[in-house]
């Protein structure tokens, strides 16, 4: 009997949000740089490694989504590798910022982004184990946090360089 597909779909389209998430944050850390260093661009790089490591615990999220047994430790697997890659803008951002690298670390979109992160981690850390007892609540709270980061921070945002 062939599988069905609506798991491998929805699995698709939450990590491609999540992954555009990631990307909208990167972007937007980029716009607000007004340099770089050798230190910032392994931090960069090592993002990168966790971003192509996606398509591994999303494929296990879109076999194990519909089996009983096995949902809980797909959808938690699923939330730590993002929860990783949370982690790690924020990584990059706080050492831009220390490391004197951003432009106007007192600009409005800077703060408003420095206070954006922390609200990631909380919230796969509360989709975790909201995760365990209710599998697809926390699937379709990915879905929601990542379309959360994805919102513009302010209306009016500078003009891409």
């Amino acid at each position: 009997m062939p599988r069905p597909v609506a798991p491998q779909y929805l699995a698709y389209v939450l990590s491609f949000a999540t992954t555009g998430a990631v990307w909208f944050a990167h972007n937007a850390l980029s716009e607000n740089l007004a340099k770089t260093d050798s230190a910032l661009m392994r931090l960069n790089l090592l993002l990168l490694l966790f971003v192509a490591f996606t398509p591994f615990p999303t494929r296990f999220l879109a076999e194990y989504i519909t089996v009983e047994s096995s949902e809980r430790v797909a959808v938690t697997i699923y939330g730590l590798s993002f929860l990783v890659l949370t982690g790690m803008v924020i990584a990059l951002w706080r050492y831009a910022k220390r490391a004197q690298l951003v432009a106007d670390p007192d600009d409005g979109e800077t703060t408003a982004y420095s206070q954006r992160l922390p609200i990631g981690v909380l919230a796969y850390v509360l989709l975790i184990v909201i995760g365990l007892f209710a599998p697809m609540v926390a699937v379709f709270g990915y879905l929601a946090l990542a379309v959360f980061f994805m919102v513009p921070m302010r209306i009016g945002r500078r003009e891409s360089r």
